[in-house]
């Protein structure tokens, strides 16, 4: 029995360009909200860009939120109450690679994102996903004093294994062509699920969970049921046990009707 269900947002149940849930889906989530199912956020976002989604997305009563690619866990009234942070090392070399290469970074912290200087393309690219501007552009060594969980690059994939190599202490949760955000080594969402999990009392063998990108890998590889989303890439819907259609297609709701979460004829 499903008991939990983790949700990526862009793409999955947000489709491309959408300015708001599509109704089915809308209505589905609060079908399974009735049925006693918990329903999370599982999202590279961090909690302030999640706050800036549609209304629709932001009131309903979700069970919890990962953010930040499981770096911070949040309770059902948004209060952040697990955190895994880079480490002083880690961040020591980062900085230092992106002052020596000129890459364009986004550092975040829990109430505060910033970037490392100004670049009309990689904001353009930044912008285009939901993303709020203008950032602030501050003094990467800002992350030296301050509490910073996670930073986004604007580099080609090419490059990542060549900064991990050199960066202590981090993993790369790649969404886009353009952006790689580089967090700790020993956080990802499946370390945010087992988290909610833990504080719920859920059994891994009753979670579902949906996504469409590359940083949803693991959380689709470690649920019990992962379902990749018709538009992700080869590689992600090669990991799933499901694969559905596209958030345009109602691609969530035909899975909880394959899987019988939901009845079309007695769900109304």
């Amino acid at each position: 029995m499903i008991k939990a269900i983790f949700f990526d947002i862009d793409g999955t149940l947000l489709p491309s360009h959408a300015q708001d849930l599509p109704q089915s889906v809308e209505e589905d989530l609060w079908k399974l909200h009735a049925k006693g199912i918990r329903l999370f956020l599982c999202t590279g976002r961090s909690p302030s860009s999640i706050r800036k989604l549609p209304a629709s997305i932001v009131r309903f009563p979700w069970s919890g939120i990962i953010a930040a690619n499981g770096q911070l866990s949040l309770d059902e009234n948004g209060h952040i109450f697990h955190r895994i942070l880079l480490s002083h090392n880690a961040l020591t070399k980062a900085v230092s690679i992106l002052k020596q290469q000129h890459i364009y970074a986004i550092f975040f912290e829990e109430d505060f994102t910033y970037a490392s200087m100004r670049n009309k393309e990689a904001e353009s690219v930044y912008h285009g996903f939901r993303n709020p501007l203008p950032l602030p552009v501050c003094d990467p060594c800002r992350a030296f004093s301050h509490e910073t969980f996670q930073i986004s690059l604007f580099m080609p994939s090419t490059m990542d294994e060549i900064f991990l190599n050199q960066v202590p202490d981090m993993k790369c949760a790649r969404w886009s062509p353009f952006f790689a955000d580089m967090i700790p080594s020993c956080g990802g969402k499946k370390k945010g699920i087992q988290v909610m999990l833990e504080r719920y009392g859920i059994r891994r063998e009753e979670t579902m969970s949906f996504g469409d990108g590359w940083n949803d890998m693991e959380m689709l590889e470690y649920t019990a049921i992962g379902t990749a989303m018709k538009n992700a890439p080869e590689e992600v819907r090669n990991c799933a046990d499901h694969v559905t259609d596209c958030a345009e297609k109602d691609g969530l709701h035909h899975a909880f009707v394959h899987f019988s979460l939901l009845n079309p004829k007695k769900d109304q």
